[in-house]
């Protein structure tokens, strides 16, 4: 009895301080990725836990911690850079409106002189306009408030309407301009289900684009095809083309980088490839580019 007395509390002792050092090794790992958020929730993003050499439980959750964290410190530096973007597209015309408006105001001036400066802040009112509408759109994309109104529609149709509303401006800068139907007559009603404004909008920034990007006596073509189960819409020109270096890139929002393509006399923000890219995915579908500087580029669309 008095064995008994005096060992089961002695047993009961160390197996108490045997279980908390064995509790506090094992919960060791999940205390530092405690530490770690509290130091991620005071701003540092570029914190990260480390991971045990042995790929257990504990191992594989610091791992998908370390991952959370590196997209959301991805999220807020492509949320940076978007806002500086923005910020600085956005000062450039208001600051040439701002400098119209202050000399015509220094003095009097002739209604000529008046007209000019109105026309001046008139263009870039607009260009203002269609950034804000662009940007508007990529933010309610972003948090997935745009929604589609997908019905079936004529996609054959929409694309001879647009070669023949955009004709004018490729004529006027010198450029043959042509709609190609691969499939012939059988492709002369080609009907998908679409939000046809976003088509619309897409085909517009695509054959745009091209057109911007081609001199004088240049061609830029629209073709569309089927491919299996893919509808195939191509759009190629042979004008500038594209630096090897800024090809993955092109679709990254305000991209004007290149050498190539960001002369001043160009006019755009750099968000046209973005928009498209998010309308070809939100309808299901893939968009690639290939291009080689000074021959020219393809763009090529797939929808189901």
């Amino acid at each position: 009895m008095l064995l008994m007395a005096v060992a089961v509390p002695l047993a009961l002792l160390l197996g108490g301080l045997g279980g908390l050092v064995i509790a506090n090794q094992a919960l060791r790992p999940v205390d530092r990725i405690r530490r770690a958020a509290e130091r991620i929730n005071e701003g540092d993003l570029t914190e990260r836990v480390p991971i045990p050499a042995t790929m257990d439980e504990i191992g594989l959750l610091a791992a998908t911690f370390n991952q959370m964290i590196a997209r959301l410190q991805a999220a807020f530096e492509r949320q940076k850079q978007f806002t500086s973007d923005a910020s600085h597209e956005l000062r450039t015309p208001l600051a040439i409106m701002r400098g119209d408006i202050e000399i015509a105001l220094r003095r009097d001036r002739t209604t000529e002189e008046y007209q000019r400066v109105l026309a001046s802040a008139l263009d870039e009112v607009v260009r203002l306009t269609k950034l804000v509408e662009d940007l508007l759109l990529l933010a309610r994309a972003d948090t997935g408030r745009v929604e589609l109104q997908c019905r079936p529609m004529n996609l054959s149709l929409l694309c001879r309407d647009l070669i023949e509303y955009i004709a004018p401006l490729a004529h006027q800068q010198g450029l043959d301009l042509h709609l190609q139907l691969s499939g012939g007559p059988k492709y002369a009603d080609l009907i998908v289900l679409a939000d046809e404004n976003r088509l619309r909008q897409l085909l517009l920034n695509l054959i745009g684009n091209a057109i911007k990007y081609t001199d004088s006596g240049g061609r830029v073509e629209l073709t569309l095809d089927k491919e299996g189960r893919w509808i195939v819409i191509r759009v190629r020109d042979n004008g500038r083309g594209i630096a090897v270096e800024d090809l993955p890139l092109i679709f990254d929002r305000f991209f004007r980088r290149s050498r190539m393509t960001s002369e001043p006399s160009v006019p755009g923000f750099g968000l046209g490839l973005a928009i498209s890219k998010w309308i070809v995915e939100s309808h299901g579908g893939t968009i690639s580019v290939e291009s080689q500087p000074g021959l020219g580029t393809e763009v090529t669309v797939r929808l189901k």
